[in-house]
């Protein structure tokens, strides 16, 4: 009997440190597991921030070169209003062109116009962008 006594003690020590390594182990795999949940989604949570603020910049670029190109259309704008103004303001209407009599003296007149133009935008010059705009004088 008291073989069968010990018996028993000893199988019940041996569940006993079973169950108690149970609940050791599971509870440091609960806690493992744990961490990793936490690291993974701290490392989600930083590259969707990463993302976000790649995103962020690339409509900051693209708003910024779309302001580059207004402004450059409107500096290029302006220069060809100032060089037609410049021209308006130094072109010389030739005799019987202030009112042409007829079709032909208009075309004609139209032409010296235009050939002047072309002559005056020639030595004006091109708008450059990056240039520095200056009027033509003369």
């Amino acid at each position: 009997m008291r073989k069968l006594i010990r018996s028993f003690f000893a199988a019940l020590s041996v569940l006993l440190f079973g169950v108690i390594m149970y609940g050791i182990l599971t509870q440091f795999l609960g806690v493992t597991m744990i961490k990793f949940g936490e690291e993974v989604a701290a490392k989600s949570t930083a590259r969707a921030k990463a993302n976000a603020a790649q995103a962020q910049q690339r409509v900051a670029d693209q708003k910024a070169k779309e302001q580059r190109e207004r402004d450059a259309a409107a500096q290029r704008e302006r220069f060809e209003q100032e060089r037609r103004a410049a021209f308006n303001k130094q072109y010389v209407t030739p005799d019987g062109c202030e009112y042409p009599q007829n079709e032909n003296q208009f075309i004609e007149c139209a032409n010296h116009k235009m050939r002047a133009k072309n002559v005056f935008f020639a030595e004006y010059g091109t708008y450059a962008e990056g240039a520095v705009i200056t009027l033509h004088e003369g």
